[in-house]
């Protein structure tokens, strides 16, 4: 009786998982679909920044279309075969893995905004086409080595339950953890150390430069680089307004992370099923929550908004 309860427990929580899973899904299609149309058709405002939104869009819209319910069906531990089960996983590791180099690279064009702005300046407006096609092919590359033999391959040619950790081997599984999770997210939490201290300076220089006597010639001189401070202050605005979206995407990635290697490492698997499919619907809905930080967080963006829908109102 407990058997049958318990098994009817867990047929339900999959169909509460799939049908929240599949509307997190709809909803990344439509944002991410809206978000690339707007930034296609606005051809005035292009910046770097909206590049690299573009392209993370690009990658989210994949991961509503074809991660997003390929992990809902895997997670229905459906029987398949095992090569079209290779395909499936390598399909979702390579979509978000893509996302979360996209992450990491406007980090960096953050900190290069920040710390290097007089260089910044000149290659503000031109497209980031070296580091967007590198996003895209290491994702891929990281995501399709199963494909090639790096897997458990003692379950090759045995049809059965299509699930993650049976066909991730022990090696890539820290493998792929440690280049597109941790490696990024070290990464971007160094960056945007780097970024504090420099601004904190920057602060610091401001306040006192405005308590010492100015002679004219200095104030003149103060007057001359005041569009340099203009825009350094704008690029420290959207920097800050990017960390809410950095911050979006640790909240998202490192609980179902943590869970993984706990589950790689000690077995879980069933224990924590329910609390499993949590953290996936989490992880899954930061790709349907970017569009709308877009809106909120980022005034470029919103001018595009504004333009692709013919509204005239100041920002």
């Amino acid at each position: 009786m407990r058997i049958k309860s318990r098994l009817k427990m867990e047929s339900e929580n999959f169909t509460i998982y799939t049908v929240i899973d599949l509307i997190v899904s709809i909803i990344a299609i439509i944002g991410n679909l809206l978000v690339i149309i707007i930034v296609l058709k606005d051809k005035n405002t292009k910046t770097r920044m909206l590049y690299y939104i573009l392209s993370l869009s690009f990658a989210d819209l994949l991961s509503g279309v074809v991660a997003i319910p390929t992990g809902a069906l895997i997670e229905q531990d459906i029987e398949i075969g095992h090569y079209s089960c290779l395909c499936m996983i390598s399909t979702v590791l390579s979509t978000f893995s893509i996302s979360k180099f996209s992450i990491l690279a406007i980090t960096i064009d953050r900190y290069r905004a920040i710390i290097h702005p007089l260089s910044y300046r000149l290659v503000r407006k031109s497209p980031p086409i070296t580091s967007i096609v590198f996003c895209w092919i290491t994702g891929i590359t990281i995501g399709a080595l199963p494909l090639f033999g790096w897997r458990d391959n003692t379950l090759d040619n045995i049809k059965e339950q299509c699930t993650f950790s049976k066909i991730k081997s022990t090696s890539y599984f820290l493998f792929q953890n440690i280049t597109s999770t941790v490696t990024p997210m070290i990464s971007i939490l160094l960056i945007y150390g780097l970024i504090y201290v420099k601004v904190r300076k920057m602060n610091n220089k401001n306040d006192e430069s405005k308590n010492e006597n100015e002679s004219q010639t200095e104030q003149a001189s103060l007057n001359t680089n005041s569009s340099y401070q203009s825009t350094q202050r704008r690029e420290i605005n959207v920097t800050w307004n990017i960390l809410i979206i950095v911050s979006l995407f640790f909240v998202c990635w490192i609980p179902l992370n943590v869970l993984h290697l706990i589950e790689k490492i000690y077995d879980v698997t069933d224990k924590y099923k329910t609390l499993l499919m949590i953290f996936i619907i989490l992880s899954h809905s930061n790709s349907a929550l970017n569009p709308f930080l877009y809106s909120f967080q980022i005034k470029t963006f919103r001018k595009s908004l504004l333009s692709a829908f013919r509204i005239q109102r100041t920002i």
